[in-house]
C-alpha cells in the first residue's frame, strides 16, 4: 500500500484549524477526539504539551488531566510530518502529538 502524500492529507488536516476540541473519549486501547465535527482515532503513542512545555504521554501520571484539559481549546495549526509524527496545535500554545513512527504503532 503506497503512502499518503502530506498533499492529499492537508485539506483534511485544514479541517480541524478554527475548531475546539469538543470530546476526548478514552475506548479501551485506543483515543478519540472530536474537533467540532471533524475526528481522529488514535491508535499509537501520543503525549500532550503544554504550553509551558511540560510533555505528558498516554500512561503517565496526568496525562488524563492534560488531555481533558484540552476541551474547548481553538486549533491553531495542524502539521504532519510523513513517517514520524502529527501535532495538533492549540491557540494558547499547548499541542498533541501523535507518534507516527513505526514503533508506536499497536
Amino acid at each position: 500500500m503506497a503512502a499518503v502524500s502530506n498533499a492529499e492529507l492537508q485539506p483534511l488536516w485544514d479541517r480541524l484549524k478554527g475548531g475546539q476540541l469538543s470530546v476526548v473519549a478514552f475506548v479501551q486501547d485506543y483515543h478519540q477526539l472530536q474537533f467540532d465535527g471533524p475526528a481522529l482515532t488514535i491508535y499509537n503513542t501520543f503525549a500532550v504539551v503544554t504550553a509551558g512545555g511540560v510533555h505528558t504521554r498516554v500512561g503517565e501520571p496526568g496525562f488524563r488531566d492534560r488531555l481533558c484539559e484540552q476541551i474547548t481549546k481553538v486549533v491553531r495549526a495542524v502539521a504532519h510530518r510523513q513517517d514520524d509524527g502529527l501535532t495538533v496545535a492549540f491557540e494558547d500554545g499547548s499541542a498533541i502529538e501523535v507518534s507516527l513512527r513505526s514503533e508506536d504503532y499497536k
